[in-house]
């Protein structure tokens, strides 16, 4: 059951529509700008921002027009290393949908404060292009994304990488055979030369 709070009703083509700033449905109140867990037919991991709420009198069940985010493999159709689990595309693609079908809340941060973070909850996600849907391509291209290691890989948060004590670059332990030692700062090849 919904309940209405803050709305202001405007005319559209001669019907009248109510917009609304929020809603309460199921113990849970979802505001416009908000990122949200939509339940789809057949995905149940579907993700949008909130962009508006709004209801035609002359009409039962109130809307919600969301701006879909895409997930890599909607996109892609298959996994590439570098693409992370929490990873989402956001997009230019809005749809009305009912507002039955929100779920719950869900936080997309920028690709460096999601990077950042020492551990991520399972509904914190982070999104570092956009996806086109008409012209079926992300801006920024991969070609433009961050990379790290003497491999020059895509950085993926998923990944374990080891960070110079003095640049601050990341690297793969693997690829340049990282050894622990605690009474030690770690300094990349790079800095070691420079010492």
């Amino acid at each position: 059951m919904t309940s209405k709070s803050a709305c202001v009703a405007k005319k559209s083509s001669g019907t009248s529509i109510v917009e609304y700033k929020n809603l309460r449905l199921n113990d849970e109140t979802f505001s416009v700008g908000d990122v949200v867990v939509i339940k789809e037919y057949n995905d149940d991991s579907c993700y949008g921002t909130l962009v508006r709420i709004w209801k035609d009198k002359e009409k039962a069940d109130p809307l919600a027009r969301v701006r879909w985010f895409y997930k890599p493999t909607d996109v892609f159709g298959v996994d590439y290393d570098f693409i992370s689990q929490a990873e989402l595309f956001d997009s230019d693609h809005e749809q009305d949908i009912w507002v039955v079908c929100l779920y719950s809340k869900a936080k997309v941060l920028p690709f460096e404060e999601y990077h950042a973070l020492d551990e991520a909850d399972d509904d914190i996600f982070f999104t570092r292009a956009k996806y086109f849907h008409k012209e079926n391509i992300i801006r920024p291209g991969f070609e433009e994304w961050k990379r790290a290691c003497v491999c020059n890989s895509i950085i993926n948060p998923d990944s374990l990488y080891v960070s110079c004590d003095q640049c601050s670059e990341l690297y793969h332990p693997e690829c340049i055979g990282f050894v622990e030692n605690e009474n030690e700062p770690w300094l990349c090849s790079k800095c070691m030369k420079e010492c």
